[in-house]
């Protein structure tokens, strides 16, 4: 942890992103770095990450933000299909725009073989997001 990360009063600034429920539970939803704003829109990448996720042909996902033009970032999703899947890039784009609008859905997509995790489990983003020259 850097030192800009610490305020005077030894708080420590997670980037964390998260709310708590009328009970008081403490819910993490995604890192404010992650964030895509595209034409002024907010999008979390874990909100298109739960709807690829939720398709039988998914087994994995990982959204963020690639850089356009028009939009200044647009959502870019690498996706892990399962076994026998029928689906296809286009598919997965247009399942974004019926569940998320037109504001939310993704502008490109790829398929890999796997993702990148580290040892405590947690998705390397940031490692697919360098393998994109234009970040």
């Amino acid at each position: 942890m850097t030192k800009a990360r610490r305020t005077d009063d030894g708080k420590v600034f997670t980037r964390d992103i998260g709310y708590l429920d009328e009970d008081g539970y403490l819910f993490l939803v995604d890192r404010s770095e992650d964030l895509i704003i595209s034409g002024g829109f907010n999008i979390w990448p874990a909100e298109v990450e739960k709807v690829l996720r939720a398709h039988d042909d998914v087994r994995d996902a990982c959204v963020f933000g690639i850089p356009s033009e028009k939009w200044g970032e647009s959502p870019h999703a690498v996706v892990v299909l399962r076994s026998n899947a029928t689906v296809t890039r286009d598919e997965l784009i247009e399942l974004t725009s019926r569940e998320l609008g037109s504001v939310k859905k993704l502008a490109s997509l790829e398929f890999h073989e796997e993702l990148p995790y580290s040892p405590t489990g947690k998705l390397l983003r940031r490692r697919l997001r360098d393998l994109h020259p234009e970040n």
